[in-house]
């Protein structure tokens, strides 16, 4: 018996490894792990769906964390140790 012979439950769309963050992000929406192929259609890896939100949870949070240092007036402890170094 070969491998070929055992039938599938589901077929997975896989993304090519050139494509976009869009069509990696599609596939995502209706399976839990993309496959990720090269140019030859060879398996590379997955990509998680838990992987996509880590990573653009870490981008936020980056984003976040800038824009509080650049756009947010101070916070109290800073105004405070602001206060305390002018005495």
């Amino acid at each position: 018996m070969m491998l070929s012979d055992i039938p599938r439950h589901f077929h997975y769309e896989t993304v090519a490894i050139d494509q976009t963050m869009d069509s990696l992000i599609d596939a995502s929406y209706r399976q839990s792990f993309v496959p990720v192929i090269d140019d030859t259609e060879a398996f590379i890896g997955l990509i998680k769906r838990s992987d996509i939100i880590r990573y653009f949870y870490r981008r936020y949070q980056q984003w976040a964390m800038s824009a509080e240092q650049h756009y947010l007036p101070t916070s109290a402890p800073a105004q405070a140790a602001q206060a305390v170094a002018t005495l």
